[in-house]
């Protein structure tokens, strides 16, 4: 049927241009009104033929699929095709556009692929970094410990990065048993005492100011009470290492032989001491200068030097007889180190002033300095033994005058000013 349907469009292709042509022709007449001389052509008559065959063919055809739609039209109902299928014909619809989504998403995974591989660039120069910093902490803490702990067999061994080092890290410990001896590694909190420690935080808590080249240091009780046979390696090496690199140091401390020991070892450096102490809760913590032990008893005697009792004025006397000798003191110490004989203040003992003032006037730098010395030993004598002759206000005002200057004096003449 199919066949015969095909045979008969063929030949009407065939006559189709000879039938036109005098479709055409007869057309041209007509609108001339001229008459028609040519006859009908016999592919007219045949163009109906295969028409008429046309349309009994496709009848038949119709009639076959309603036949088979009758047929088989329940069977394609119920018919299923593979998984998938559907989808598979979907793509296939949407070639285009499954074909750019592809090359998106390569071009996605391309990126996501150097952005990982950039990440972990990133966290192995981090990690670098971590190792030099730790590297450099650990030989600042270890240049440290040896200040506070030297000639031990257990040394502090390095600081590590602990996973990625961000937050944790480990601080191990060398354990030997002869300097010369391999040492073995161990973490540093399973096998140092408190005392040691004690030393190791203080050791990292320096070298981080070293290493952020922080201008001051301020130790808050560095030394715990039970470590006082390592104050003198604090106070002479540890101390010193920072003072030597110009930092500022204050410390603050409660041991009276580590302040000892402060004292006498950076004397010459010119240190200086403060007593805090909270003896009124209503005023608050007074601060005295420990150092200038002189310009502490002027201090005192002016507190006591306006009193109306004479009580108050024998303690300025005495407080002044105290600033007197401390005076001499500290130009006999000056004295003596400017002419070849280092002495330190301290050194001259526990004299009197009447002792002190023969030799203290070795040093005189005018001639009555002798008579002002005597002046003061024959008023302020007087004060603490005989109350029928305690000093008077204007006395007592008089002799620290006279004091302030001759301090003034002396440390305006000697290089460097007085020693403390």
């Amino acid at each position: 049927m199919v066949q015969r349907s095909a045979h008969t469009l063929e030949r009407l292709r065939e006559v189709r241009g000879q039938v036109k042509a005098w479709t055409d022709t007869a057309a041209r007449l007509v609108a001339a009104r001229a008459p028609i001389n040519e006859e009908q052509p016999p592919q007219l008559a045949e163009v109906s033929n295969c028409a008429g065959r046309m349309q009994h063919e496709a009848q038949a055809m119709r009639e076959l699929a309603a036949s088979l739609h009758q047929e088989l039209g329940a069977k394609l109902q119920t018919a299923s095709v593979p998984p998938g299928t559907r989808e598979v014909l979907d793509l296939l619809e949407h070639a285009n556009e499954l074909y750019r989504d592809l090359r998106i998403d390569r071009q996605r995974r391309h990126a996501q692929q150097r952005v990982d591989d950039a990440q972990r660039d990133i966290q192995d120069a981090e990690q670098g970094l971590l190792d030099d910093r730790f590297d450099d902490m650990g030989a600042e803490i270890d240049r440290w410990w040896a200040t506070l702990r030297p000639d031990e067999l257990v040394r502090f061994g390095g600081v590590g990065r602990r996973a990625s080092g961000r937050r944790y890290v480990n601080l191990t410990a060398e354990l030997a048993i002869s300097d010369t001896a391999s040492p073995q590694k161990r973490d540093a909190v399973g096998v140092f005492s408190d005392s040691q420690l004690n030393a190791l935080g203080l050791a990292a808590f320096i070298a981080r100011q070293r290493l952020l080249k922080s201008p001051v240091v301020v130790l808050d009780d560095p030394l715990p009470g039970y470590d006082p046979e390592h104050s003198v390696t604090f106070a002479l090496n540890t101390i010193g290492a920072l003072l030597d690199e110009n930092v500022q140091v204050i410390v603050c401390t409660h041991d009276p032989k580590l302040t000892v020991n402060l004292d006498e070892l950076h004397a010459h450096r010119g240190s200086e001491r403060f007593e805090l102490t909270l003896t009124d809760m209503v005023e608050g913590t007074a601060v005295t200068n420990q150092t200038d032990v002189f310009g502490r008893h002027l201090l005192e005697a002016q507190d006591a030097i306006g009193s109306r009792t004479e009580e108050g004025r024998k303690n300025a006397a005495t407080a002044l007889r105290r600033a007197a000798e401390r005076l001499a003191k500290q130009i006999i110490a000056t004295g003596r180190t400017q002419a070849g004989t280092p002495t330190r203040v301290s050194e001259i003992g526990d004299k009197i002033l009447g002792e002190l003032i023969p030799e203290v006037l070795g040093f005189a730098l005018a001639n009555d300095e002798r008579g002002r010395w005597n002046l003061w030993r024959s008023s302020l004598n007087l004060g603490p033994h005989d109350a029928s002759e305690v000093p008077s206000t204007a006395t007592l005002k008089t002799v620290l005058g006279d004091m302030k200057k001759l301090k003034k004096d002396h440390q305006t003449h000697w290089p460097g000013g007085l020693l403390k």
